[in-house]
């Protein structure tokens, strides 16, 4: 037993050891990579001159002129497809008995039995 305990000191002593060596590398290495980080920032920074910015926001402010222009254009184009000529007006009830028709299709039906729609029923269309 004391053989066993005496071997997990020398373990301990060496993890320990190591474990100091490793400390010592990576305090060593630091600020290396924090240095590295530091210039990475440094140069991911551009400075523009005050023409330059000016210049830059009116591209910019022409580019969305240009995009709300021609978003424009196309809602219009939209809406002129969706005017009134175009649609055929229902009502409510001639809609729903349009679709209980056409699910009354897909279910197979009895032979000779005729399918009436309840909405027609009620309210006779």
């Amino acid at each position: 037993m004391t053989e066993a305990l005496e071997e997990n000191c020398k373990a301990v002593r060496v993890l320990c050891d190591r474990m100091e060596r490793l400390k010592t590398r990576l305090s060593e290495t630091l600020p290396i990579v924090d240095g590295a980080v530091s210039s990475l920032q440094q140069a991911g920074r551009i400075t523009v001159s005050k023409e330059s910015r000016q210049a830059l926001e009116r591209e910019g402010d022409a580019i969305c002129r240009k995009m709300a222009d021609r978003m424009e254009s196309e809602c219009s184009k939209l809406i002129g497809r969706l005017s009134a000529g175009n649609r055929v007006i229902i009502s409510s009830t001639a809609f729903w008995c349009m679709i209980e028709d056409s699910s009354s299709l897909r279910q197979p039906s009895s032979a000779s039995v005729p399918q009436t729609c309840i909405s027609c029923t009620a309210y006779g269309c």
